[in-house]
Formats: structure tokens, C-alpha cells, sequence
């Protein structure tokens, strides 16, 4: 994660206010004639995102990490090809789905792009009511009638400790994210919209076009047929997701992957491997981490027979929102414009395969909604170790 502040992006791939450097940096990275600048308040942010200014008339920092960011370098390396830099990984970032405008924040126009990814001391806001008058499970801020020109803001929540909510009053929503990690939060014209977003709902026409199927012929190639398999109970299986790479940011780096099957019956699928492909990143190690999980999961559920309800936990926000939110918006996109996009994309593929699966079978699976998951990193979590420790054998090959 980077520094505090907010990260202002004028002129970038998508318009808008971020929470950190990595999500900041995805905007603006290889982008030509990007503006952007970081701030100490949401109010200076927002103002220089709405303008034209460019760097001249504004104020607010203009570096990270003690080097200029305004397109020249990070903590002194090159950072056009793709590079991560550090160990941390960016999240909550908009491809080209956000919208910019509308609600007032700090007295200045801010919109729908996602910020999300900081820490609120992991409190729970379980059943507590926001502004009074409840819909769905949601709280919906004063408890007004919402009328036709509302706006809805919907909060989609893959930390386990803070429910996914919608709201009518954006001060709040911004109540409810502040400091929170594993959040991310769009603005929406109808709570339909907001709803399906908050849920993680994308329509299954997008899904196949992703699988390149339709979905009678993949309905017909995974439906579980067998008796037996779809009475017995299913495994539990927490499946923890890490990537490393050492000497990050720099010409020497070297990146792996680990996975770790939290099960006995599964800990033939954990995997300890070297990155061979692309930039000796940590986000590409994080990518190939998940990905990976995918495959086995996948083979394990439709090839061997095996009944298991598989959760991936990863502590790369950048991984987990581009599937969990991001992953119909990059695909329309065909990957243009999106960083790691060689991994990406097979990715995605791969995550939407294990899921309609899931959806196929739900009648051997109720109750089952396939998601990545967030753990936050190297706070002592068994499963979570386990994978770092893996992908740092992995990066060592």
C-alpha cells in the first residue's frame, strides 16, 4: 500500500480520486500526457481531477516515495513497462467503468471511480443502520423515499468483516468506506444498478461471451450427473493465494507464486513456482498465485469427481478486485489499456469457468456464491503464511 492521501488523477485512463499510489499508478501508468498529483485532502483531490489545469495553479505533492512521479520515475526505476514497485499491490481500481461527478465530497464534485483499500481497526458494521430506513439488507442513509433523480451508492465488500451495502446519501457511504480495506464503491442512477454491483451480479450472456460458449454446451459438458457425487457433502476448502518477488522494482528481480490447499485431502494441488513469463513482478507473481488456484480447482471439480465449495483468500487487493469488480468492465475492454494484461485476461477466463460451474451445479452447491476472498497479509494467518512462504521458494527457482 502507499503513503496516505489521495491521489488526484486529471488526465488518465479513468478520471477520478484514489487512496493509493498502486491504484493511482494503474490509471496513469504508460498513459501519454497524464496528470496527476497527490493531496493531503479529498477536497484539493477532487478539485484538481475536475479542472484542466495541469501542474501549473495547483498545489499538493508531486512525489512518492521521495522521486518525482509527474512522469519521470519511482524511488529511482523506470516505470512505463508494467513494473511493480514494492510489495504492495493496488486495488479498487476503475477500468473505464467509473463515472466522475455528481455527488459533493469536501465541497467538490467527486463520482463513481473506486478508492477503496485502507483499514478501518477492522471493526464490523453488521446489522447497524445507517440514516434509518433499511432495503434489502442495505441501509439507504437518511430514510427518506428515494425519489427518480436519487443517486444510489453501492459498497461491494470482499473483507469478511464489513457487509457489501447500498446507500442513498453519499456522506454516508464515505462514513461507512473510510479507511476500510477490501472495499470498493461506485455511483449509480437506480438502485438496481447499485444493487447488482454491491452483489457482484454480471449478466450470463457477458459470462459465456468471456468462455466463448454458450450456456446450454456448458451446462451439458459440467452439470453433475452422478447420484452419488451430487448427495455427498461437500469439502470446505480455504484456498490462500501469494506472490513474491525479490529484489522488486529492480533489474535483478525475481518473482514466484505459491499456493496453499488449507485441507488434507487437497494438499497434493499446492504449488511452489517460478514466474517465467513477463516482468519478475509481485503483482504478476499475485496474478499467476490465483490463477493457478483456478486451474486446480477447476480439474478438481470437473474432471476427478471431488465435491468441494473452494473460497481463494488473497492479501492482493489489485487480484481480488479486478475479478470480484472489474473483470466485465476489462473484458469488453478486450484487455486494451489494462497493465498485465497476458495474465489478466486467462485469468478472468479462468475465475468465470470455476464460477458458472458453481452456478451450473447449484442444486449440489446451494448457497454457494464463488468469490475471492481478502485476508490482510502477514497477520499471522496459518493458510496465508503458508502461501507467502511457497511463493517465496517459488521466486528462489
Amino acid at each position: 500500500m502507499g503513503k496516505g492521501g489521495y491521489y488526484a488523477v486529471q488526465r488518465g485512463r479513468s478520471v477520478g480520486i484514489y487512496s493509493s499510489w498502486d491504484e493511482c499508478k494503474a490509471q496513469v501508468n504508460g498513459y501519454s500526457g497524464a496528470v496527476y498529483k497527490k493531496f493531503d485532502s479529498a477536497g484539493e483531490a477532487s478539485s484538481f481531477a475536475g479542472s484542466s489545469s495541469g501542474y501549473g495553479g495547483s498545489s499538493g505533492s508531486t512525489s512518492q516515495g521521495g522521486s518525482s512521479y509527474g512522469g519521470s520515475s519511482y524511488g529511482g526505476s523506470s516505470y512505463g513497462g508494467g513494473s511493480s514497485y514494492g510489495s504492495s499491490s493496488y486495488g479498487g481500481s476503475s477500468y473505464g467503468g467509473s463515472s466522475y461527478g455528481g455527488s459533493s465530497y469536501g465541497g467538490s464534485s467527486y463520482g463513481g471511480s473506486s478508492y477503496g483499500g485502507s483499514s478501518y481497526g477492522g471493526s464490523s458494521y453488521g446489522g447497524s443502520s445507517y440514516g434509518g430506513s433499511s432495503y434489502g439488507g442495505s441501509s439507504y442513509g437518511s430514510g427518506t423515499q428515494a425519489s427518480k433523480s436519487e443517486k444510489y451508492y453501492a459498497v461491494k465488500s470482499s473483507n469478511p468483516q464489513v457487509p457489501s451495502r447500498v446507500f442513498n446519501n453519499w456522506d454516508n457511504c464515505n462514513d461507512y468506506v473510510k479507511g476500510q480495506k477490501g472495499l470498493s464503491f461506485r455511483k449509480f442512477d437506480s438502485l438496481n444498478d447499485a444493487s447488482n454491483f454491491s452483489k457482484g451480479i454480471v449478466s450470463s450472456e457477458t459470462d459465456y461471451n468471456i468462455l466463448g460458449t454458450t450456456e446450454s454446451d456448458f451446462a451439458a459438458k459440467t452439470r453433475i450427473s452422478n447420484p452419488v457425487q451430487r448427495s455427498k457433502p461437500a469439502d470446505k476448502v480455504r484456498v490462500y493465494c501469494d506472490g513474491s518477488s525479490l529484489h522488486n522494482g529492480t533489474a535483478i528481480a525475481r518473482a514466484g507464486y505459491g499456493v496453499y490447499f488449507d485441507h488434507d485431502n487437497y494438499k497434493d494441488l499446492n504449488a511452489s513456482e517460478r514466474l517465467n513469463t513477463g516482468a519478475q513482478t509481485n503483482n504478476r507473481g499475485e496474478i499467476e498465485a490465483v490463477s493457478n488456484a483456478l486451474d486446480s480447482i477447476y480439474d478438481s471439480l470437473s474432471n476427478k469427481g471431488n465435491k468441494a465449495e473452494f473460497e481463494i483468500w488473497t492479501d492482493s487487493e489489485y487480484v481480488m478486485k479486478s475479478l470480484n469488480d472489474n473483470y466485465e468492465t476489462i473484458a469488453k475492454q478486450k484487455g486494451e489499456s489494462v497493465a498485465n494484461a497476458d495474465l489478466v485476461m486467462p485469468m478472468i477466463e479462468k475465475y468465470v469457468k470455476v464460477k458458472k460451474y458453481y452456478e451450473v451445479n447449484k442444486d449440489s452447491y446451494p448457497g454457494t456464491d464463488f468469490k475471492i476472498k481478502w485476508v490482510k497479509g502477514h497477520e499471522g494467518e496459518y493458510g496465508n503464511e503458508m502461501a507467502d512462504q511457497l511463493a517465496k521458494q517459488g521466486a528462489m527457482k
